[in-house]
């Protein structure tokens, strides 16, 4: 509340105004709200949780946490393979068109089997791609499999 304006003269000023003074609207933002501002403490504190280093004390599964993070972080690690890794994983999965150009054999590449060994290594099938099994709207009585691309989420 903003109570140097008269309710009278304007009430969302009023209401509102105490809020909009303390919280401006940050460049990168559409709006604040107090679920964006619990959202970024909460992301602040799980950053500093993960960034300590790890304890004796701790369970195996947070040393593994914070090592997936560090090398998340670790830049020139990832920037010295470069593509290499994606590429042995395309390779294996049967080659990419758009990677192999005319050389790509359609003909060769079986859906299910890229997905499956996908799977084998370790990835989830929606890594890339967004799979949905929905009701089908025309037949209720019937569900289909929705593909579409996959969201990338906010990053910490």
């Amino acid at each position: 509340m903003n109570q140097s304006v008269d309710p009278c003269e304007n009430f969302y000023d009023f209401a509102c105004g105490g809020w909009v003074h303390r919280h401006p609207i940050p460049e990168d933002r559409p709006s604040v709200s107090q679920f964006s501002l619990i959202w970024d403490q909460l992301k602040a504190q799980l950053r500093s949780l993960v960034e300590k280093p790890p304890q004796d004390s701790e369970p195996g599964f947070i040393h593994k946490m914070k090592h997936m993070y560090r090398s998340c972080l670790n830049t020139s690690l990832i920037d010295s393979y470069a593509e290499e890794p994606l590429q042995r994983v395309l390779r294996a999965l049967g080659g990419w068109p758009v990677v192999e150009g005319p050389g790509w054999d359609a003909s060769r590449f079986h859906w299910l089997d890229a997905l499956i060994q996908y799977r084998n290594f370790g990835y989830s099938h929606n890594t890339l791609l967004a799979l949905v099994v929905v009701p089908d709207f025309r037949n209720n009585t019937r569900f289909i499999i929705f593909v579409s691309k996959r969201r990338f989420r906010e990053q910490f």
